[in-house]
């Protein structure tokens, strides 16, 4: 709320402007905003006081979000009712593998099974550049027969690590439920 508002604009006030003047609308872009822990958080905890419910797209690229950024990210998404967000840009944003578990199988209640609510209107999630392997693609790909996304029609996994075993999970997968 008001408290990580206040914090944001003591912490970086250009930051504070820039991300005020973004989340009046739709489309947010909020790449190569942060590259800090500290910032990240204060992003993180912004987003969650001031996102848009008609989002429609988010770009948080180029941010080192890292493991801790993705599980904050995925709280805000959480917790706001975010069904109109098509498109997540997450691409070069030091995910790894962690990042990407952590985004996908968040501890989401007793059952820890994962909510199908949270991006059930994502059709495009580009995840470029982030060191993602196998281990990655395999917390993905879990969560789809779950019914995780299902909506998707663009994975943009270029650039990282996934090796002949995770492009047989990606088959698989595909196989299974085919992305449109």
């Amino acid at each position: 709320g008001s408290a990580e508002l206040d914090a944001l604009k003591r912490h970086d006030g250009a930051l504070h402007s820039a991300l005020t003047e973004q989340l009046q609308g739709v489309d947010v872009n909020l790449s190569q905003r942060v590259g800090n822990d500290k910032s990240v958080s204060l992003l993180m905890a912004f987003l969650a006081a001031a996102v848009p419910e008609n989002l429609r797209s988010l770009d948080v690229s180029d941010n080192v979000l890292g493991s801790r950024g993705a599980t904050a990210l995925y709280h805000c998404l959480r917790t706001h009712s975010l069904g109109q967000l098509t498109t997540l840009s997450l691409h070069n944003t030091k995910l790894g593998d962690s990042g990407l578990a952590s985004l996908t199988e968040v501890n989401k209640g007793k059952d820890r099974k994962p909510s199908t609510e949270v991006l059930s209107g994502l059709r495009v999630l580009e995840l470029h550049s982030n060191s993602i392997g196998n281990d990655g693609l395999k917390a993905l790909a879990n969560n789809f027969g779950r019914g995780y996304m299902p909506q998707l029609a663009h994975l943009d996994l270029r650039w990282n690590v996934i090796d002949a075993g995770g492009l047989a999970i990606l088959a698989e997968v595909a196989l299974a439920a085919p992305l449109c």
